[in-house]
This record gives structure tokens, C-alpha cells and sequence, in this order.
């Protein structure tokens, strides 16, 4: 349904207005607040910028000892770099060291086992094999026996045999000096 209002505009009732009053507050002092709102944006802005030049002017200073630094930097890079060679090589020294083989050791062992009757005529190292060459003789005609006893002896000893991957008699050639037969 629609309504008319046709009371003249004396008699009609008022409109509330939208702006609610702080009680006991003037709206004009209000107007004083706008520019002390401005007046603190203005006084932050001014100490960012104060504190931004200072902090640029850190930088800068922070940057030239920098550079200052520099020789002292480079010294200490190529110090680094030769201590990290020097490290490499010290690693590779104590690897090799490691590795390698004790032949006084070793040499000890071939004459302790070496039996009576058997000598070395030739010893042959290079990086791939170790060969050993030598005759044998006997009078109670016992000269393949003392090979291979000598050759198991070497063979069950453990700190001579453990830098060897085997150990294997190769030929035999059989001669006679003399009347006696001798293993080459």
C-alpha cells in the first residue's frame, strides 16, 4: 500500500541526522586534529628519511673497508686454495702410505721359510707382479718336496701372503750339474 504525506513541511516530522555528536564534544575541534595528524605523519617522515640517509651512509662506509679488505681477502683465498692442495696431497701421501708394502718384511719371510737346498737366482718386482725365480737341490732327490714346502709355508703365513692376490709356481725346468739333478 502506498502512503502520501501530505503535511506541509512545518508540521512533518524531522529527519535524524546521520552525524552522531560526541557527547560534549564540538565538531570544530575536531578540525584541529587534521593538522596535528599531518603535522606527526610529517615529523615520521622526516626521521625515516634521517634514518635512511644514515643507514646509506653505513653502507657506504661498510662497503670501502670492504674494499680495503680486498688484498687481505685474496691473499687469504689463495691461502686457502694451497692449504686444500696441501690437504689433497697429504691425503694422498698417507693413502700410499698405507698401500704400500713392507719388503724388508717380506724379503725377511722368503728367507726364513727358504729351506735347505733351494736358493734365489732372480727376483723381478713391477707394479702388476712379483716373480721370483731360483733352482733347488737335494741329495735325497727331494727337490719338487722342497718347492712346494716352501711354497706353503709362504702360503699359510698371513702377514706375507695378505699383499698378494695368489701365489703359484709357474714351470720347472729340470737340469743336472754335476750328477745331481737341479729345479729351475
Amino acid at each position: 500500500m502506498i502512503e502520501i504525506n501530505l503535511l506541509p513541511d512545518e508540521l512533518k516530522p524531522k529527519a535524524k541526522s546521520k552525524v552522531v555528536a560526541i557527547s560534549g564534544s564540538d565538531p570544530t575541534k575536531f578540525l584541529y586534529l587534521i593538522p596535528l595528524a599531518f603535522a606527526i605523519l610529517l615529523i615520521i617522515h622526516i626521521l625515516l628519511f634521517f634514518t635512511n640517509s644514515i643507514k646509506q651512509a653505513q653502507l657506504g662506509c661498510l662497503n670501502r673497508r670492504w674494499s680495503e679488505f680486498a688484498p687481505q681477502r685474496q691473499q687469504f683465498e689463495s691461502f686457502s686454495k694451497e692449504y686444500e692442495s696441501l690437504i689433497a696431497d697429504t691425503k694422498l701421501v698417507q693413502e700410499l702410505t698405507r698401500k704400500r708394502i713392507a719388503w724388508s718384511q717380506k724379503l725377511n719371510k722368503l728367507s726364513q721359510y727358504l729351506p735347505e737346498g733351494v736358493w734365489f737366482n732372480e727376483l723381478i718386482l713391477n707394479k702388476k707382479s712379483f716373480l721370483l725365480q731360483g733352482s733347488a737341490v737335494s741329495l735325497q732327490r727331494q727337490e719338487l718336496n722342497l718347492i712346494r714346502s716352501f711354497i706353503d709355508s709362504l702360503k699359510n703365513d698371513r702377514s706375507f701372503f695378505e699383499d698378494f692376490a695368489n701365489l703359484e709356481l709357474t714351470t720347472i725346468q729340470k737340469r743336472v750339474i754335476a750328477g745331481y739333478d737341479v729345479l729351475d
